[in-house]
């Protein structure tokens, strides 16, 4: 069970090497937090999300009553007229007078109500507003997913690299003390000058390690800030609760529902669906209730608050609006979008295809960090009973200082392969809590 406590030493070692600079540290929580209040493209996601949801609200106004209230005054600087016979007023028939219609000023006040009893189009549009409100907010969860992986992988890289350093700064300590012993041990006359010139080169070896490990450190700080923002001191914290349960994370979890990119795609399989039943519903007709209360006032001259009346007309009434023809756009309209539903329903057949082989694959890799951490673990264990047989043999003389710079260089080799081991196992778990869509 040892290899399973390996997370541990990877927390222990990246907490020493926080010790070398004090001014800030962070977690994979608080990188996320702070990513998604600097991620343009999340912003834009919470606006996407905040429009739909006004959209939804926006589209029940459709299917409410309305009110409006309208006010009109005008003067007619040429009247229109027309023609009756005189007979109407007491002359011949053959003569024929003009008639001057209206006033010179009229006003009109009205307040027109409807009230929609059934409108199809309204409903399918509410819908469709809808299922775009959800989608913005599985597009929402998605980005923030999405940035938490690329963070969680680049954390763990990072921390791996200051357990590195933390390993090269030991392994140079103790190159440096093999050569001050090989030197003594020279003007001893128990070593060569070959042995001090290799422990020598040792050391160059270590510095050149560590500056180069130093180097990814930097170049690993910079993607995270790309992606979080500009950061105040070392990331080289990891918390517990960051830390993922490599013996237990593996599951038989078939729900794709918890996938962010499978919810999108059956949604909009559903969008489209919809879409192709409100492309039927255009055939249906619409009825409305609608009403007036109105009053009209005629002047000849501009005095609208005089005593003369103000002539007041309302009305009610039912209103069915069924288109007959319309050149075959509906009919055309209606295949098309049944044609985009069947590719939507094809589209998500192929997607959870992939996502089945995606979490089979993260599985089996899974399974592999898994036994290469183990073995790696073993590889320490052997190297450990090697390390305590040299020393007894240094202290009896039966062993030169090369030798245990040798075996010191292994077990560089060997902390360096057991830090990757645990590195790839915490990204196989992610892999697999991404493919599962539990991150």
């Amino acid at each position: 069970m040892k290899y399973i406590l390996l997370a541990a030493f990877f927390v222990y070692q990246s907490f020493t090497f926080s010790q070398k600079d004090p001014k800030s540290t962070y977690n994979i929580e608080q990188l996320v937090n702070i990513a998604l209040k600097n991620d343009p493209l999340y912003a834009i996601a919470q606006m996407d999300s905040q429009i739909y949801n006004l959209q939804y609200a926006q589209s029940l106004s459709a299917l409410l009553p309305k009110l409006d209230m309208s006010f009109d005054t005008r003067y007619n600087v040429k009247r229109q007229s027309f023609i009756l016979p005189t007979s109407a007023f007491g002359g011949t028939d053959e003569g024929y007078k003009r008639l001057l219609q209206g006033t010179p000023w009229n006003a009109n006040l009205a307040f027109d109500g409807s009230i929609p009893l059934f409108n199809a189009s309204a409903l399918a549009s509410r819908k469709l507003a809808g299922m775009k409100r959800t989608k913005a907010m599985i597009d929402l969860e998605n980005r923030k997913q999405q940035l938490t992986y690329d963070i969680s992988l680049l954390y763990f890289q990072l921390s791996t690299l200051q357990s590195l350093d933390a390993i090269y700064s030991q392994q140079e300590a103790a190159k440096k003390e093999i050569l001050t012993a090989s030197t003594k041990k020279l003007s001893k006359g128990t070593e060569t000058e070959i042995d001090v010139e290799q422990a020598a080169v040792d050391v160059e070896l270590s510095t050149y390690n560590r500056e180069l490990n130093a180097i990814q450190i930097e170049n690993t700080v910079a993607k995270i800030e790309r992606i979080t923002g500009k950061l105040d001191g070392a990331i080289i914290t990891v918390s517990g609760s960051s830390m993922l349960n490599t013996h237990a994370v593996l599951s038989t979890e078939t729900d794709l529902s918890n996938r962010p990119d499978m919810r999108l795609a059956q949604q909009t399989s559903i969008e489209l669906l919809q879409i192709s039943k409100a492309a039927k519903w255009n055939y249906l007709p619409t009825i409305n209730m609608n009403s007036r209360l109105a009053t009209q006032a005629f002047r000849q001259t501009f005095d609208l608050m005089s005593a003369n009346p103000w002539y007041a007309y309302s009305y009610v009434g039912v209103e069915l609006k069924l288109s007959i023809f319309q050149g075959g756009y509906r009919m055309q309209t209606t295949k098309i979008a049944q044609l985009e539903a069947d590719k939507s329903k094809a589209r998500l057949s192929d997607l959870e295809r992939q996502v089945q082989s995606e979490i089979s694959e993260s599985q089996n890799n899974f399974r592999l960090a898994q036994f290469e951490l183990k073995l790696r673990a073993k590889e320490l264990e052997a190297y450990q009973l090697r390390e305590k047989s040299m020393m007894d043999k240094v202290e009896l003389g039966a062993a030169s200082s090369a030798d245990l710079a040798k075996l010191n260089a292994e077990y560089t080799s060997i902390m360096k392969n057991l830090l990757i081991a645990t590195e790839q196992a915490l990204k196989s778990a992610l892999n697999h809590k991404k493919a599962l869509g539990n991150l």
